[in-house]
């Protein structure tokens, strides 16, 4: 029998009351949600936003994508095809060493591929995130008050492209309730395994495989109690985003952080964007 190899090795800074821990922390694997925010609201308006952009609405609210580990980066610079993808800042959550851990990231997306295929365009891009964690414990009780922002350069000018309070977001064990994961995983609870129903018929079933009705939201998935909420041991997860100021477009240079103004700190990375031809 083979040893197990994680699918991908972070170098990562853990901080937890006040003491660093460099690690290598492996990474069996990740997870983007979308389509988070607490205010129906605003869910809307950056769907609207992606609308405009030709994606079509989610099927279900919250929804959970599944990306390859191999793609999560704390690189300062990746390559992507083509001059058509963009981050967004996020607060990403990783279960290591048997504790929650909390920081930031960008889940930079193909917009062109975005119009046809999400799940798709998730994949294609590396998925840049900051090399600091805090331990989930020390900001729990002032979740709320941490802030999200991002910054872009264009034309030279560095300009604010997102800000605004995680309180815009699902609450961590909220969310990470509502999300199905696969059958057998060590920890979690029996009720997470069940993939959520949705009215929508898949494809495979002769329907669209999108909401009816171009003003739902999708069907909102169930959550099971935060006490009983729990992440696979080495995932790591993105949890939604918050609207793009100016609209969503292309960055070739992105700046994202997560601030804690009660315990005066922040999390910070930024990374620049080669693109490759696309020749055919």
């Amino acid at each position: 029998m083979g040893v197990s190899v994680a699918r991908q090795t972070l170098s990562l800074t853990l901080q937890n009351s006040g003491a660093a821990m460099a690690r290598e922390v492996g990474i069996d694997d990740a997870i983007v949600a979308g389509w988070t925010g607490r205010d129906a609201a605003a869910v809307e308006k950056h769907i609207t936003e992606l609308e405009a952009l030709g994606v079509r609405r989610p099927a279900t609210t919250p929804i959970f994508y599944r990306v390859a580990a191999a793609r999560l980066t704390t690189a300062t610079e990746i390559e992507v095809v083509g001059a058509h993808s963009g981050g967004e800042v996020e607060f990403v959550l990783l279960q290591h060493g048997g504790r929650m851990w909390v920081g930031a990231g960008s889940d930079h997306t193909d917009r062109e591929v975005e119009t046809y295929g999400v799940t798709v365009s998730k994949q294609m891009c590396d998925k840049p995130v900051a090399p600091v964690f805090w331990a989930f414990d020390d900001v729990a009780p002032h979740w709320d008050r941490l802030t999200l922002r991002a910054h872009v350069i264009e034309n030279g000018e560095r300009k604010i492209y997102q800000e605004g309070s995680v309180a815009a977001m699902l609450k961590p064990l909220d969310l990470i309730g509502r999300c199905p994961l696969p059958a057998g995983t060590p920890g979690v609870p029996p009720a997470l395994f069940q993939q959520n129903a949705s009215p929508v018929l898949s494809r495979e079933a002769g329907g669209t495989g999108h909401p009816k009705s171009q003003g739902d939201l999708g069907t909102p998935t169930p959550a099971v109690p935060e006490a009983r909420a729990q992440l696979p041991e080495n995932t790591l997860m993105f949890c939604g985003t918050l609207a793009a100021r100016g609209g969503v477009r292309p960055t070739k240079r992105f700046e994202f952080e997560i601030e804690d103004p009660v315990l005066g700190r922040s999390i910070a990375h930024g990374y620049s964007v080669r693109i490759l031809p696309v020749l055919g």
